[in-house]
């Protein structure tokens, strides 16, 4: 034990050095775990992308082929619309809105198993604005897809965006017990990014659309 507590005493650097190296490679281990985790979300964002435009393309294929049949509703008043369309699409929409303003941030303090994949992928500022962008881009693709009249006024979207943003951080802080200063920019600027990002995304493909509509009405 004496020569053991000699070694430790005269080898100060050795020891310095050893625990630096295990350091280092915790690091690096949570490092590739953390790269492994960011690009699952990745490539269910891609997985995604590519199923919306998989239903585009049949879109395409009916317009194509003259098979898509549009209903003529103007014989119903604007507001028995409204009705029938808030019936049958509402509860989606608040579905939506409910996983979005959802508190997933409480959820990982007081559920520790959740709270682990949630730290790794909310690791820092960086990886704080690359979820918001994801989360928004997909509730916003999925919001305009029940919704199709937002993909033509952006301007009660980009309203509705907003608003969507400020529930979500007025939601966070009540959770956390404070008031909402709305000074979290960055998760901002990823709200922003991935909603408009959605909102492109659907004009782009209601573009193609319509070009291949007008190009079946011509021939």
């Amino acid at each position: 034990m004496e020569g053991i507590h000699v070694d430790r005493e005269c080898c100060p650097t050795h020891a310095a050095n050893g625990a630096y190296v295990r350091r280092e490679a915790h690091q690096g281990v949570s490092g590739v775990a953390h790269g492994n985790v960011q690009w699952r979300w990745i490539c269910a964002m891609l997985a995604f992308c590519l199923a919306c435009i998989h239903g585009a393309a049949a879109k395409i294929a009916e317009i194509k082929n003259g098979t898509t049949m549009f209903k003529d509703a103007n014989h119903r008043s604007p507001w028995r619309r409204v009705a029938l369309f808030g019936l049958r699409y509402g509860w989606i929409v608040l579905l939506l809105l409910g996983i979005l303003w959802f508190p997933f941030d409480w959820l990982s303090e007081v559920w520790p198993a959740f709270g682990v994949p949630f730290r790794q992928v909310f690791h820092n500022a960086h990886d704080h604005f690359i979820g918001h962008t994801i989360f928004f881009f997909i509730i916003g693709m999925l919001i305009l897809y029940v919704i199709s009249a937002l993909r033509r006024q952006l301007h009660w979207y980009i309203l509705g965006l907003i608003m969507a943003a400020l529930v979500q951080e007025t939601i966070q802080a009540f959770f956390r017990g404070r008031l909402p200063t709305f000074t979290d920019f960055n998760a901002f600027q990823g709200d922003a990014l991935g909603g408009l990002g959605a909102w492109i995304v659907w004009f782009v493909l209601g573009c193609v659309l319509t070009a291949m509509k007008n190009q079946a009405v011509k021939t």
